[in-house]
């Protein structure tokens, strides 16, 4: 039992971190990060290319995004650290008229107040791991680099958002001549009611064939944000294959020590009739039963060690998880457990049935 609770609980644990990880950003995308295509350039983007996009037959909205990097200081970065600043326009996210929202955290901002600073766009909104990090918060002021030096901007909101690895800020697009200038990196478009976004893409592409755009279908932009995500933990799959190994060994390993210090027990029950068949499935019983009672308990334990897991990786990203267990895994990491009680039983089984009565009386005379 104590060699595969320590394997249920990694595999809950680690794959619970992983799906609140996923979990989070999957919420943060269905919010903010909407529209129905989205739109780069190798080059750059001409300064008219909002109102011709919105010219192309079933466009409906074309929304600049611009990322720049931006110095900042604090009491904690004296000498200045560089950090994401987003632009985006503000009617994207007005309560009301808008096609995306943000995700404020609770207490620390409110959509229609964080909407009315961006639109003033003396204000700008921070991460909510620039405040875990750096304590950044509502009614504060950010040192932000510009052309004309450090300016300070009040802070209007906290939002939810994994630019930059989590310590971004955001600001009204209008500012972009203040963050390096330049045209938007980014077209974020929706399309009109009814429009299918795939024909809606190849007509954009035909009205701009000497910008060589990439545009990207929502499905498709999610699908390779969220895989570049899981491709991100890949190695914590292979430290989930290696707890499954190191609990099966263990529970053979168990069976094998337990064979050898009941040799009599063994040589008795074949003496008095017991068949080879039988003391196989009387070890394979016994180590199914041992591997379901530590899995059970495993469960219990990897069900805390998640939420402990999950609380520490937001600790250290600066990023607000909630713990997820995906149904998927706790109901594997339980039926997995006779699995394993089965697999590591046969050789023990195998091992404990070839043993001659005889040989187990006279090996346990010489150990009594």
């Amino acid at each position: 039992v104590p060699r595969l609770m320590p394997g249920q609980s990694v595999i809950l644990g680690v794959g619970s971190m992983v799906a609140s990880i996923n979990a989070a950003i999957a919420s943060w995308m269905d919010t903010t990060v909407v529209g129905d295509l989205y739109v780069t350039t190798p080059v750059s983007f001409p300064a008219d290319f909002a109102a011709r996009a919105e010219s192309v037959p079933g466009v409906d909205v074309a929304s600049g995004v611009g990322i720049r990097l931006v110095r900042f200081v604090s009491e904690e970065q004296p000498r200045g650290r560089s950090i994401a600043i987003v632009l985006a326009d503000p009617d994207r996210f007005d309560p009301e008229t808008g096609f995306g929202s943000l995700q404020y955290i609770p207490g620390h901002g409110d959509p229609a107040s964080g909407h009315a600073a961006l639109e003033r766009g003396d204000a700008v909104l921070v991460s909510n791991t620039m405040l875990d990090r750096h304590g950044f918060d509502v009614g504060d002021t950010i040192s932000l680099r510009t052309p004309r030096g450090f300016e300070e901007f009040p802070i209007a909101g906290v939002i939810v958002d994994f630019t930059g690895g989590g310590e971004s800020v955001l600001a009204s697009i209008e500012r972009m001549p203040d963050f390096g200038g330049g045209t938007p990196d980014l077209f974020i478009l929706t399309v009109e009611p009814g429009e299918d976004p795939a024909q809606v893409r190849l007509r954009l592409l035909e009205e701009f064939p000497e910008l060589y755009l990439d545009a990207t279908l929502n499905v498709d932009y999610r699908r390779t944000v969220l895989r570049i995500t899981d491709q991100a933990f890949a190695t914590t799959r292979v430290l989930l294959v290696i707890a499954v190994i190191v609990a099966v060994l263990g529970v053979a390993n168990t069976l094998g020590m337990n064979l050898v210090n009941r040799g009599h027990e063994i040589a008795v029950l074949r003496t008095i009739g017991l068949t080879r068949g039988g003391l196989r499935r009387l070890v394979v019983a016994e180590g199914v039963v041992i591997t379901v009672i530590g899995g059970a308990l495993g469960a219990g334990f990897g069900l805390l060690l998640a939420r402990i897991v999950t609380t520490g990786a937001g600790a250290v990203t600066g990023f607000r998880l909630e713990p997820v267990v995906p149904t998927y895994l706790a109901v594997l990491a339980v039926l997995a457990s006779p699995l394993v009680g089965l697999l590591a039983s046969l050789l023990p089984a195998r091992r404990g049935a070839q043993l001659a009565p005889a040989k187990a009386l006279a090996d346990w005379s010489q150990h009594a």
